[in-house]
């Protein structure tokens, strides 16, 4: 289920879709998620809460990725709290100027896949998770339409691509 809206800042932008959005989500294994996204809105200061965050909670432990400043943390139980630092990657995540593109990211997705060939191995995500991940963001943009929860397997109905192996804990 999800709500969104376009800001004023998007409006003057000229945007025509929503650019402040809000989802809350629900597995069949009754996990829940929450994704939330304002894309035109001025950041705050990035210091205390970064621009583009990734945190995951679960019941034995918390990692919380921050794209921004290219740290990444994790705190499981019986381990206790691990930082990394990847300041040094910087030039490679960000060799275009500025921090607005993604080009490192696009890199590190296809050296991955290119490894995996060499290896014989498939790479993950694989194409079931992908159509599950698409077939999720359908889900999404249709909640935003109709105001109204849309499920996953609905989506995947539609397209004739129930029943497929598909993993059953992931969205």
């Amino acid at each position: 289920m999800g709500y969104g809206l376009i800001t004023e800042n998007g409006k003057a932008a000229g945007l025509r879709d929503a650019d402040s959005m809000h989802f809350v989500m629900s597995a069949a294994s009754g996990k829940i998620a929450r994704v939330s996204g304002c894309y035109s809105s001025p950041p705050g200061n990035h210091a205390r809460d970064s621009h583009m965050t990734c945190v995951l909670r679960g019941e034995r432990g918390t990692s919380q990725a921050d794209y921004y400043d290219l740290r990444y943390s994790t705190h499981f139980s019986g381990e206790g709290s691990i930082q990394y630092d990847l300041a040094n990657k910087e030039p490679y995540y960000f060799r275009f100027g500025g921090r607005s593109h993604h080009a490192g990211e696009y890199q590190n997705y296809i050296e991955y896949f290119a490894k995996c060939i060499s290896a014989g191995t498939a790479p993950k995500p694989d194409i079931a998770e992908g159509i599950r991940t698409v077939a999720l963001m359908t889900a999404m943009e249709r909640s935003l339409q109709t105001r109204k929860p849309v499920t996953v397997e609905s989506i995947l109905a539609e397209f004739s691509l129930a029943g497929l192996d598909y993993p059953r804990d992931i969205w």
